[in-house]
C-alpha cells in the first residue's frame, strides 16, 4: 500500500493474499471475493470482505459453501475465530 496516511505500525503484518492451515484444512484470505483460490478442490476455505453485506445471495451462490464473508459488517463488528469460520463451513457441507 503507497497511502503515506497509512500507518502499517499499528498492524503486525499486511498482506494481498495469504493462506494458512488449520486443523489440517488450508484458509486462503484476500480482500476480495475470488472464484477459486488455492485449495478451491479441496475444501480451502475463502475469506474475504471488501463487499460488505451488498449481495450477499449471490455471492454465496457464485462462490460456493466455503467462501465466508468477514467483512466487519458482517461479523457485526467482533472479532471471529478461525473455529467458528470452521464450524459455520461445516454446518453449510453438512445442509448441503
Amino acid at each position: 500500500m503507497n497511502d503515506e496516511s497509512f500507518d502499517h505500525s499499528l498492524f503486525e503484518w499486511v498482506k494481498d493474499y495469504y493462506s494458512f492451515k488449520h486443523n489440517k484444512r488450508k484458509f486462503v484470505l484476500f480482500h476480495y471475493p475470488i472464484l477459486e483460490w488455492d485449495g478451491y478442490y479441496n475444501r480451502a476455505i475463502h475469506l474475504y470482505g471488501h463487499v460488505h453485506d451488498k449481495r450477499t445471495k449471490y455471492f454465496s451462490v457464485m462462490l460456493g459453501i466455503n467462501a465466508v464473508n468477514v467483512g466487519a459488517d458482517m461479523i457485526e463488528y467482533a472479532p471471529i475465530s478461525v473455529d467458528e469460520i470452521e464450524n459455520i463451513v461445516n454446518d453449510r457441507e453438512m445442509s448441503w
